[in-house]
């Protein structure tokens, strides 16, 4: 049995697990073994029973990293996280050429990240300072950032210089921006200056 992308891509948009289950079972689907889990990890309702599946079936879960796509998701849960984890990912790999974000860039930027999410990335290594601007910048841009994230992430030291910006001008382009999430940066002693540079804040 042979299978398009565009087949493929419909099969893994249903999430069902008795179809992933007898498609993997037939010959002559190499492709699908190669591309299936990049695919997989694009869908909303991905799940841990159907992962482990995929890798008792030694789908390939290299290169392009399904990681990445991962932690992009809508749904994102620790225990999803937590797979990849044991696979041997890490949330600080950068890619071949370093000049993409790592997987914990890309999670401080997706709406689903809760304090817990947070806490567990940090117990496992991930480095909310690491440069490329810091994951602090990319959480202080997500539209859904709340209070309870600002002050864990400040609780836990994390870094606000980059350059000729600091977080708080991220935290001026945020729609989501509120009196308390102000209020409370000025009390922490956030600089709102630095290099002259306070134009996000009045544009």
């Amino acid at each position: 049995m042979t299978l398009s992308t565009k087949e493929t891509l419909q099969i893994q948009k249903t999430n069902n697990f008795e179809i992933i289950k007898n498609i993997i079972k037939k010959k002559g689907i190499n492709c699908f073994h190669l591309n299936l889990i990049h695919f997989y990890c694009r869908n909303p309702h991905l799940s841990v029973e159907n992962l482990k599946y995929l890798k008792e079936k030694n789908v390939n879960f290299k290169q392009p990293d399904p990681f990445i796509f991962l932690v992009q998701q809508k749904i994102i849960s620790i225990e999803l996280i937590q797979f990849f984890l044991e696979l041997g990912k890490h949330l600080n790999d950068k890619d071949t050429s370093q000049d993409l974000p790592t997987p914990f860039h890309f999670l401080c930027q997706n709406y689903s990240i809760t304090p817990e999410i947070l806490s567990f990335c940090l117990k496992n290594e991930a480095d909310i300072n690491l440069q490329f601007c810091t994951p602090f910048m990319y959480l202080c841009q997500n539209i859904f950032l709340n209070e309870d994230i600002l002050k864990f992430c400040i609780q836990n030291k994390a870094g606000i210089h980059f350059k000729t910006q600091n977080a708080f001008h991220f935290i001026c382009q945020n729609r989501g921006i509120t009196y308390e999430m102000i209020k409370y940066a000025f009390e922490n002693e956030f600089p709102i200056e630095e290099d002259n540079q306070v134009r996000f804040l009045f544009e």
